[in-house]
């Protein structure tokens, strides 16, 4: 399989949380994946596809609290816990997207530096990393590559994304 990264950013909003200590934690939220629409880098993921890729990688990762994300993408499948930016804590379908919340990783150089630059009011997106096949496909006219199987590694932060909304 390849390694396919996909970038989504549809207006993630910023949220501060205090808890029972008065610790002030900042977490991103919004769609962090989409599916039934061609990509801009032209790549399609069909919902059909995608409901057990995600409700495994929620058992598997979001549940079991090690959803690491990190701040742009590596060019390796796995995602290293010592370079974490954010922790994945919640994702549900919302329609045809799936909707996220995370935490960004405040203790480690990458959150900080991701929570600098959102402060700073920089704008980011999400982006899927993932194992994955996929064969030409023709949607509404329009050539693409069909995603026809997928292995979900972490959902990372990037500056560039590829989702269409």
């Amino acid at each position: 399989m390849k390694l396919l990264k996909e970038e989504y950013f549809d207006n993630l909003e910023i949220l501060h949380e205090s808890d029972n200590s008065g610790s002030n934690q900042m977490f991103i939220e919004g769609h962090f994946i989409q599916t039934n629409k061609v990509n801009r880098n032209k790549r399609l993921y069909e919902s059909k596809m995608m409901e057990p890729v995600v409700e495994k990688y929620i058992e598997s990762y979001v549940n079991q609290k090690n959803a690491w994300g990190e701040f742009e993408h590596p060019d390796y499948p796995l995602p290293n816990p010592k370079l974490a930016a954010i922790r994945i804590c919640e994702m549900k379908w919302d329609g045809d997207n799936v909707y996220g919340k995370a935490q960004l990783v405040e203790t480690v150089p990458y959150g900080v530096n991701l929570k600098e630059l959102l402060s700073a009011n920089g704008k980011f997106g999400v982006s899927t990393r993932a194992l994955g096949e996929t064969k030409s496909h023709k949607f509404m006219n329009e050539d693409c590559a069909l995603v026809t199987k997928l292995v979900l590694n972490a959902v990372d932060v990037v500056n560039t994304p590829s989702g269409q909304d």
